[in-house]
């Protein structure tokens, strides 16, 4: 089972929007990773910092789904792309 780990420094002044919109996702991203094969996925903030960490176990490699979502996650929500 593959897992990753990610690591970000949130574009400054987001990582409260940022929590708050992974705390509220639509049923339908939900049923969207699930069936991309995320099997479990969590994030962390580090403490009141822009710094977050994420970990995903999926069913197995998927990486046009993997690839899709770091470029669109970068490009949202992480200082410096």
């Amino acid at each position: 089972m593959p897992r990753y780990l990610m690591f970000a420094n949130l574009i400054e002044g987001r990582a409260d929007s940022y929590i708050e919109e992974h705390d509220n996702i639509y049923p339908e991203v939900s049923v969207g990773l699930k069936k991309a094969g995320v099997k479990d996925l969590h994030i962390w903030r580090k403490g009141e910092s822009n710094e977050i960490f994420m970990y995903i176990e999926m069913e197995e490699v998927s990486l046009p789904f993997a690839g899709a979502v770091l470029i669109n996650w970068q490009q949202i929500w992480v200082r410096g792309v």
